[in-house]
């Protein structure tokens, strides 16, 4: 009776949780536009449930999410828009100065702006019941602590160990490539493993400890010294990670109970083409190309895409391509060029057959959820090891900017359109769908849980509370080879002294026996 009444209870309580509904706050302040995908989709099935969302972002909604109260900063957007994100290909080419302008835009003058934003401000002055966080979000780590709400961290990308090490889960280099800084696989040579290791330390100095302390400061200018809590001691007690990556299309990670794999939650059944589009395709068969939100056509050399759109001509499928025109003049006919397109809607359409991509998580993502197989033109930042991941699965051939000519890409279509690729896609695809639980359903699960658990401590590990040293038992190593030594030492003393004792013996019975010689001899 005692158990069918606390059944009873926790169904009433789950009950009124979803009937009073929850106030969720999310946060992706810092970001490329892409990266509102899973946030929009996680709030979409969240207000579905009956929770009210309110999403604070950079980027101006496209297209309003039924439910989700959507707010956006004038100087924020202004930050983060389309002109003031930094080329990728001579990031690519010059390194990270190339784009240190707008790099400081993006990471420090953009998180200013919304500090300073009074939108944030009255955000603040409400009640939550949970705080929805992006990655690179070390500016507003202060929020849940002002709003005594737990804190999720929501990963747009896939996994990165700085995002999950603060929580106790290991990282593991030998395992894993530390994204950006190789193209290498979980399968690495010895020098890639020496290179994955100082890239690994090298980000995570640079983003939890370089970037925290900076993102302190920033909020001490707004509230004061000493008024909010480190970033990284907020970061410790976060309640819950999810990560868009899963099994079927990532490497195998050591995660704790906390950190939950939701790859795929923003993937969605295609709605019907537009008109203009529907009506160019026909029945024909089709090739989607677009670079993301990020990776900009304009900032391609004349001869790029000159090599672009020649081997997309050469191609007997028609095109969809992401451009930054929508003037068809002097294009092959079997092009339509537009700045914006659908890109799930496109890639769930059955006459998609390929899908030719920078190489971007979400896409990646997305052409494993629709079974389309790609060519990915990696530029910058993670995109080389996305690329490398994909290839590496057996989904995607993988195209060099310095290789581009209208040849090599035919041929990467065609290679890309054999057995191989399309077979493994589709071989992933069944894999991400076979799971007991969809990825949002699970995303929305856990932050319910969290939710009705008060921020769900007993999914939290004693790890989050240990330094590198203690968590990697390296303090334990360096006493036991301090013992190891010690011993060794007294070892060898005990061996000199036991040496010196014998010879010492030994001369003094030569020299005993020396002299009773010479005594026998007088003697004599």
């Amino acid at each position: 009776m005692g158990r069918a009444a606390a059944a009873a209870l926790l169904c009433c309580w789950w009950c009124a949780l979803v009937a009073d509904g929850a106030r969720v706050l999310m946060l992706l302040p810092t970001s490329a536009r892409s990266q509102k995908a899973p946030f929009l989709a996680l709030g979409a099935a969240l207000t579905g449930r009956g929770h009210r969302v309110v999403f604070f972002s950079a980027f101006r909604p496209s297209v309003p999410v039924p439910g989700v109260e959507e707010v956006v900063p004038e100087r924020l957007a202004q930050h983060f828009a389309e002109e003031n994100f930094p080329n990728m290909f001579r990031i690519n080419s010059e390194g990270l100065q190339a784009g240190w302008r707008q790099y400081r835009a993006l990471l420090a003058d953009g998180p200013r702006a919304a500090l300073n934003s009074s939108e944030l401000h009255h955000l603040l002055r409400q009640r939550f019941d949970v705080v929805i966080l992006g990655i690179f979000g070390y500016p507003f780590y202060f929020v849940p602590h002002v709003l005594n709400a737990p804190l999720i961290l929501l990963s747009p990308v896939s996994y990165v160990p700085f995002l999950t090490s603060p929580l106790g889960s290991p990282t593991l280099p030998a395992l894993n490539p530390s994204i950006p800084f190789t193209a290498g696989t979980d399968r690495m040579s010895f020098t890639q493993r020496v290179k994955n290791v100082i890239g690994t330390i090298w980000m995570d100095t640079l983003i939890r400890t370089v970037y925290a302390t900076y993102s302190d400061r920033l909020v001490a200018e707004e509230f004061g010294d000493g008024v909010m809590p480190r970033a990284l001691d907020i970061e410790r007690n976060a309640s819950l990670v999810l990560l868009n990556s899963n099994p079927a299309m990532d490497y195998h990670k050591p995660l704790l109970p906390n950190v939950i794999e939701v790859g795929g939650l923003h993937c969605t059944a295609p709605n019907e083409l537009p008109a203009e589009v529907a009506a160019f395709l026909g029945d024909s068969e089709f090739v989607l190309f677009s670079l993301g939100s990020v990776v900009r056509p304009q900032d391609m050399s004349s001869e790029q895409k000159a090599a672009i759109l020649a081997g997309l001509g050469k191609l007997p499928y028609k095109v969809l391509l992401k451009w930054d025109t929508t003037n068809r003049t002097g294009l092959p006919v079997n092009i339509l060029p537009s700045k914006w397109l659908p890109q799930q809607d496109i890639l769930g359409n059955s006459k998609c057959r390929m899908f030719i991509s920078h190489g971007g998580f979400a896409s990646v993502v997305e052409s494993v959820c629709h079974g389309v197989p790609m060519v990915v033109l990696p530029v910058s930042s993670d995109q080389q090891c996305n690329a490398a991941r994909a290839a590496r699965l057996g989904i995607a051939e993988v195209l060099t900017w310095d290789a581009l000519s209208a040849e090599t890409l035919g041929a990467a279509v065609a290679a890309a359109l054999s057995g191989g690729p399309r077979a493994a896609v589709i071989h992933r695809q069944r894999l991400l769908r076979e799971q007991p639980v969809p990825p949002l359903q699970l995303a929305v699960h856990w932050v319910e849980h969290v939710i009705r658990h008060g921020g769900a401590p007993h999914l939290r590990s004693v790890g989050a509370e240990l330094n590198f040293f203690q968590y990697y038992s390296l303090d334990v190593l360096a006493f036991l080879l301090a013992v190891l030594l010690l011993t060794l030492k007294l070892l060898v003393v005990v061996v000199r002294w036991m040496l010196r004792c014998c010879c010492d013996w030994i001369r003094t019975q030569h020299i005993n026996g020396a002299n009773a010689g010479q005594d026998k001899n007088k003697d004599d």
